[in-house]
């Protein structure tokens, strides 16, 4: 199963066939570089796959709109310049603050 979207030059894979490919590689011991051929993808794209999957496997290629626990809570701890209601700091007024 390959399901694959163009965003801009970047292709997207599903999660079904990233997994698969992910196999070929540890499970079947086919290397990165046939896999990838095999594939149809960028060998070093395969290689990050494999990392990630090796990392947590379970978490492994959320997809898109899915976040990573650690990465939802980096979202809500880190707010925009353009929705943050406080001016910011010049050096002029942090030069009178430090004196």
């Amino acid at each position: 199963m390959r399901l694959e979207m163009i965003h801009g030059n970047e292709k997207a894979f599903s999660r079904e066939f990233q997994l698969e490919a992910v196999k070929l590689v540890k499970e079947r011991g086919m290397s990165a570089a046939q896999a990838a051929r095999n594939l149809d993808v960028h060998e070093n794209v395969l290689r990050k796959w494999v990392r990630e999957a090796a990392v947590d496997p379970q978490q492994a290629f959320p997809g898109q709109s899915v976040m990573k626990p650690e990465q939802a809570e980096l979202k809500v701890c880190v707010r925009p310049r353009h929705l943050d209601p406080t001016p910011p700091v010049g050096q002029a007024e942090l030069a009178g603050v430090q004196q």
